[in-house]
């Protein structure tokens, strides 16, 4: 029997072509791995985290569409690019794919409003880069644990802590709530302050060092059972 007749046939024929097929999973898999190594991206276990980040993320068609498609992809990394002239944007991503949702106008509106949550003289696309989380981040709360660290330690220069340490700024590493578990140590010590946190209470010798500040406080702050990865690898 046949069904559709010649007016069938002809649309058939105008359509051929016209939608291409599918890409299997895997096939879609291996683009990805091309394209994001084809950004500069060389650490396999990255791209890996990259490629699979269309799986985790997208929960509907167009998100779907954004993570699994490397033109529309290539094409959010452009925009974002845009903002960060001197830095790979592509190697951001690993660590917050969701950015890539962002439009330049929600980005540079981030930037701007970090600008003012942050010391003066912060590198702020540096800081970004090692934390793109930071453009998603609530700034006010950014801010408070800034104000709380500089209130907490006012010998230590905060500013210089965190562009060594941007990850003391995320969300993950609860700055208050590391304070407030120092604090309790403090107080069940009579007052005194663990041996390797005096320093930065009483202005001692290293007080000013950024980095031994960052590591001390991330290990004497860590919670029970907490696998915190800092920027330097001490958190």
């Amino acid at each position: 029997v046949r069904v559709g007749g010649s007016h069938f046939d002809r649309l058939v024929e105008r359509q051929a072509g016209k939608y291409a097929s599918p890409l299997r999973e895997d096939e879609t898999s291996a683009a990805l791995d091309a394209f994001w190594a084809s950004r500069g991206v060389r650490e396999q276990a990255y791209r890996a985290r990259l490629v699979n980040m269309g799986t985790s993320l997208a929960s509907n068609v167009a998100e779907r569409d954004l993570y699994r498609n490397p033109d529309r992809i290539g094409h959010s990394l452009d925009r974002l690019q845009r903002l960060f002239p001197k830095v790979n944007v592509a190697d951001m991503m690993w660590k917050e794919p969701e950015v890539l949702r962002l439009t330049l106008r929600d980005a540079a509106a981030q930037m701007t409003a970090l600008r003012f949550a942050l010391p003066p003289d912060a590198d702020l696309p540096k800081l970004v880069s090692a934390q793109p989380g930071l453009l998603l981040a609530d700034v006010r709360a950014v801010g408070d644990a800034l104000k709380a660290l500089a209130e907490e330690f006012p010998r230590v220069d905060v500013g210089k802590v965190v562009q060594t340490e941007p990850s003391l700024l995320t969300e993950s590493c609860d700055v208050l709530g590391r304070l407030k578990r120092l604090r309790r140590v403090v107080e069940t010590r009579g007052g005194v302050p663990p041996p390797s946190m005096a320093i930065f209470y009483d202005g001692g010798p290293g007080c000013s060092n950024p980095t031994l500040f960052a590591k001390v406080f991330l290990e004497e702050t860590r919670g029970d059972g907490e696998a915190y990865e800092s920027d330097t690898a001490w958190g």
